[in-house]
C-alpha cells in the first residue's frame, strides 16, 4: 500500500510522545504500507516519513518546485530536509521554479494521484485532503494534533 503524507503548509512543529510514534510504526505495519510519499513539511509529517524509513518502507519525496530548500529559514529544518532528501528512494519535482501556494496544491494533489490512503495530523484542511475525498481515496487522521 502506497501513503501520502499531507501536512497543511503552515503548519507547525508537533512533538509526537514516544506511544504515538510507536502506533505510527504499527499502524503502518498493519495497513502493509511499502511507500511513502511526501514534501517533507517540516511539521509531524517528518517524524512520520522516519518512523517510515527505520520500518523499511521506501520513500519518495515530492519537490513542490526548484527552490524548495530556499523556504527553510531555519537552519534544524534544512538540515534535516537534506537529510531526507539523501535517504529518500526517489525524488519527483515539479516543474515550478519557486515555492507558491500553488506550488504545493499541485504537489499534494500528485501525491493523492499516486497513494492508495493518505495520512493527515492536521485539524485544518488542506487542498490535498479535499483532492483526496474529492476522488474517494481513504484519509486516515490516526493522531490528529490541535
Amino acid at each position: 500500500m502506497t501513503i501520502g503524507l499531507l501536512s497543511h503548509p503552515n503548519s507547525t512543529t508537533h512533538s509526537l510522545l514516544e506511544e504515538d510514534l510507536a502506533y505510527l510504526h504499527t499502524l503502518l505495519e498493519t495497513l502493509e504500507v511499502t511507500d511513502v510519499l511526501t514534501t517533507f513539511t517540516p511539521a509531524w509529517e517528518n517524524l512520520v516519513t522516519l518512523t517510515a524509513l527505520e520500518s523499511g518502507i521506501h520513500l519518495t519525496g515530492v519537490l513542490p518546485c526548484s527552490e524548495y530548500a530556499e523556504i527553510f529559514d531555519d537552519y534544524q529544518a534544512l538540515q534535516q530536509l537534506t537529510q531526507l532528501w539523501t535517504l529518500a528512494d526517489h525524488l519527483h519535482a515539479l516543474p515550478f521554479e519557486y515555492y507558491s501556494e500553488e506550488a504545493m496544491a499541485a504537489a499534494q494533489r500528485w501525491i493523492v494521484k499516486q497513494s492508495d490512503a493518505v495520512f493527515s495530523l492536521d485539524r485544518s484542511p488542506n487542498e490535498g485532503l479535499l483532492y483526496a475525498e474529492k476522488l474517494g481515496v481513504t484519509i486516515y487522521q490516526p493522531l490528529v494534533l490541535a
